[in-house]
């Protein structure tokens, strides 16, 4: 009898653990999410900007949106904004080449950006830098860093 009862006791002792299992495993994880990071690349203000690559840059008159902390924007396919970044600072990409007026000043400027915690369920995306237009891209595209560029 007591052989028995030590046995029901092991069986319900293993019962419970494999409930608790059970339900753990059922516990809906966290969503998946996807890192996007890319560049945006914009003429470069001459006299403002470090004459050196990888230098500090501002960006030319017409590109004043584009700077360090602009806003960085993904929205899903319906339009709705997912995910923000901003963008980081600017730095002499291209200087102008031997043979120019203006040899050796800055040409352009590259921005980068990173935008974590992007819901992965999408299948298309839209990147939108400060006021300048959504680009589209897959989420396959955005497993690799995208490239902007204006003007």
């Amino acid at each position: 009898m007591r052989l028995i009862a030590i046995i029901t006791a092991v069986l319900l002792l293993a019962a419970c653990g494999l409930s608790k299992q059970a339900s753990e495993s059922s516990t809906p994880s966290a969503p998946a999410t996807i890192t996007v990071s890319g560049t945006i690349t914009v003429s470069a203000d001459s006299m403002s900007s470090e004459q050196a690559m990888g230098g500090a840059c501002v960006t030319d008159d017409g590109y004043s949106d584009i700077s360090s902390g602009a806003q960085v924007r993904v929205e899903d396919s319906a339009g709705k904004v997912i995910a923000l970044a901003a963008l980081q600072a600017g730095h002499v990409s291209e200087v102008f080449g031997p043979g120019t007026a203006v040899e050796g000043m800055a040409y352009l400027c590259v921005f980068g950006f990173t935008v974590n915690d992007v819901p992965a369920e999408e299948k298309i995306y839209s990147v939108e830098v400060t006021h300048r237009g959504k680009i589209s891209f897959t989420r396959e595209k955005l497993n690799e860093p995208i490239a902007l560029t204006l003007g």
